[in-house]
């Protein structure tokens, strides 16, 4: 496999619905398309990001086809398939591989306190399943599952594991695994730290916030690559502008507000998210939009 083809700026889809709440499919495509012509390298879809974990196991297989039916091809897509249960985890990424995903990637099931051995088995048992190749998922902010390098280095050595979805400030831990890996993929995954983890070899990043502003993150990357560390510094200042707009607000309703506000249909959101008010409407389009430019 060229893994090449997974190098660059890749966006975690955020989930349209219909007035029903239903999956708005039509909604999915055009804001893939656009996402495309504003220079994303590729799509992660069916992570924390698209509401998997509030989404039923038949949505969520409607979230993974209909982003793999509105790509077409034209970038890679990777669908997350994470779960607490490893059967569901398999299912999922049964399902992914059958409607053509490019490759999959799995959070460690969380809530319960599973061993790492018990974690790394999980992960084994997936990967088996599928021809396709599996992204690991580092975030113990969420899970709560702290990696070693010795527990990363004995999956990673595994070829069947194309890489890591790393979303951690230990760039020591990064720094080392891009150095003992240099034929796997590394995703940096806290948009605030993109450049942190180009430093030290990422070779992309994928991001929640790319949804609104992909331009920026097109040029964090773009920049960054042609050796305009300036540039591209200026680039993520600008995205951590945007982010800190974001939180302000309230992080996941002022993400699916704020694409409404640029034409994006994104319907209802999800409880117990809370809508965003008037107010805070107003200081999005005031302080934050301008920003995504």
């Amino acid at each position: 496999m060229n893994h090449e083809k997974f190098h660059g700026v890749y966006t975690a889809l955020l989930t349209p619905y219909d007035d029903d709440g239903n999956i708005d499919c039509a909604a999915l495509k055009k804001l893939i398309d656009s996402q495309i012509d504003d220079g994303i390298n590729g799509f992660y879809a069916d992570g924390t990001t698209s509401d998997a974990f509030m989404l039923t196991t038949e949505q969520r297989k409607e979230v993974i086809k209909a982003s793999v039916d509105a790509v077409s091809g034209r970038v890679p897509v990777i669908a997350q398939v994470g779960s607490m249960s490893t059967d569901e985890a398999i299912s999922l990424a049964k399902y992914a591989e059958s409607v053509g995903a490019d490759a999959i990637s799995a959070v460690t099931p969380f809530y319960f306190s599973f061993t790492i051995r018990e974690i790394k088995q999980y992960y084994r048992d997936i990967v088996s399943a599928v021809s396709i190749p599996l992204f690991i998922y580092m975030i113990p902010v969420r899970d709560g599952v702290v990696f070693t390098y010795e527990d990363l280095e004995d999956l990673l050595s595994d070829d069947r594991f194309i890489g890591l979805k790393y979303t951690s400030n230990d760039f020591y831990l990064l720094s080392r695994l891009t150095k003992r890996f240099p034929d796997k993929v590394f995703f940096n995954g806290f948009d605030e730290m993109f450049i942190a983890g180009l430093s030290v070899g990422a070779h992309g990043a994928i991001g929640s916030t790319y949804n609104l502003a992909p331009r920026v993150a097109a040029g964090i990357y773009r920049c960054w690559r042609a050796g305009q560390t300036d540039e591209a510094r200026k680039y993520q200042q600008i995205m951590c502008d945007i982010i800190a707009g974001l939180f302000s607000v309230e992080y996941m309703p002022a993400l699916r507000r704020a694409l409404e506000l640029k034409g994006f249909s994104m319907g209802k959101i999800h409880a117990p998210y809370l809508p965003v008010d008037e107010k805070r409407t107003e200081y999005i389009k005031k302080e934050i939009l301008p920003l995504t430019e």
